[in-house]
């Protein structure tokens, strides 16, 4: 197993414990949990994206929160997902429109942007953070009308490798969502592809 430099796991373990105090009590214990398990590891870069993971899933916090980003084009991501197999589902709709309500973005700006989706192109975050983050959210939009087409895996694949993600993970996570349909997707569920990938 890889050693872990001390001065980056002891700045990983002193940034993760400012998180948790940050948060609520009963959301800290569940981070605790994985800030314990990353000690024993060389994985303690996944704390904060599971956070990400769980947090999303099931509160529909801000994921994109400090976020270097065009808010308008990662809107456009989502349509242009949304659009990908030619049958856009009203809960896929509704996503947008949170995600929507979340950036503080105008209903008129989403409304052009519906029509114009091809006008917003995103560049990469240079924040490996950040594309997971960007990654989730799209993986989350294929199963939300309860089918991921290949349309859609297609469209994934390919903004994940602008995002810089390898296609293994990606395909490998694809499956994961694919095996949810219908049901939440615990952050443990993706943790077992992803530490594999972790260098």
């Amino acid at each position: 197993m890889k050693a872990i430099p001390t001065l980056s796991l002891n700045r990983a373990i002193i940034n993760t414990q400012t998180r948790i105090s940050r948060l609520q009590k009963s959301q800290s214990e569940q981070i605790k949990q994985y800030y314990y398990w990353t000690i024993d590891t060389p994985h303690y870069k996944l704390v904060l994206f599971l956070w990400v993971l769980n947090k999303t899933q099931t509160q529909m916090q801000d994921p994109f929160a400090k976020m270097d980003y065009n808010k308008k084009s990662l809107l456009a991501l989502f349509v242009q997902l949304a659009k990908s197999d030619n049958d856009v589902d009203d809960n896929e709709i509704q996503f947008i429109e949170d995600i929507r309500e979340k950036l503080g973005v105008s209903p008129e700006d989403l409304t052009n942007i519906w029509e114009n989706e091809n006008d917003y192109p995103l560049d990469s975050p240079e924040s490996e953070r950040h594309r997971m983050t960007i990654l989730y959210q799209l993986l989350y939009l294929t199963k939300i009308d309860g089918v991921v087409t290949r349309e859609e895996e297609v469209f994934v694949h390919k903004v994940a490798l602008k995002l810089g993600i390898n296609g293994q993970l990606t395909s490998e996570l694809i499956e994961v969502v694919k095996q949810h349909i219908g049901t939440e997707i615990k952050p443990n569920d993706l943790l077992d592809v992803i530490k594999k990938y972790m260098n």
